[in-house]
């Protein structure tokens, strides 16, 4: 089976931005964003384009990307958050002094309310329509990845176990390695 597939590998040398990525996205219109850590690199299907503090990007270091339902590209870095507009090419950046409670963000998530849940070093924070606000339950954890499922509860992966936050009865549940998760440190859901 996997005799079949062309893989091509990109380097440097492609125009991509650094050989290691952390996160990679594929947006509505098929580009590639590939996160590193020396800035942001997108892929059309035939060229790369690089974005660095140069164009605006608020930090070279990338944790994470995710596309809000407006298209705009949410990057989360270890010295706040840019909003990047395709059509427009302009970074818009937050930090603490825009209300955002840290500024070493590791991954964002829009709910299906379109509410944006954006997990940082000490837990997660909420951003609708540009301002920031507290989650009605706060994770007591360094949060790397947070995500919604399809019955609405929201997940947290963090250095303490993996929550999972049910709105309705505004409940949060910790799973460890007692409950049988391989290690109490999520990176990833």
């Amino acid at each position: 089976c996997l005799k079949s597939l062309d893989i091509k590998t990109y380097t440097e040398k492609d125009g991509l931005m650094e050989k290691v990525v952390n996160y990679i996205l594929e947006d509505r219109e098929g580009r590639i964003w590939l996160a590193t850590g020396n800035g942001l690199s997108c892929y059309t299907g035939n060229r790369f384009k690089n974005y660095t503090k140069e164009n605006g990007l608020i930090s070279h270091l990338i944790n994470g990307l995710m596309e809000d339902r407006q298209g705009n590209i949410w990057v989360t870095t270890s010295e706040g958050l840019s909003i990047f507009s395709p059509p427009t090419g302009v970074f818009t950046n937050y930090t603490t002094k825009n209300g955002l409670p840290g500024n070493v963000l590791f991954q964002s998530f829009q709910t299906a309310d379109g509410t944006v849940w954006i997990a940082y070093k000490k837990g997660a924070v909420l951003c609708r329509e540009g301002k920031f606000y507290p989650p009605p339950v706060q994770v007591p954890s360094q949060v790397f990845d947070l995500q919604e499922d399809t019955g609405g509860e929201m997940w947290f992966a963090t250095d303490t176990g993996l929550y999972r936050y049910n709105r309705e009865i505004s409940r949060l549940t910790r799973y460890t390695t007692r409950q049988g998760l391989p290690n109490d440190t999520v990176y990833e859901i």
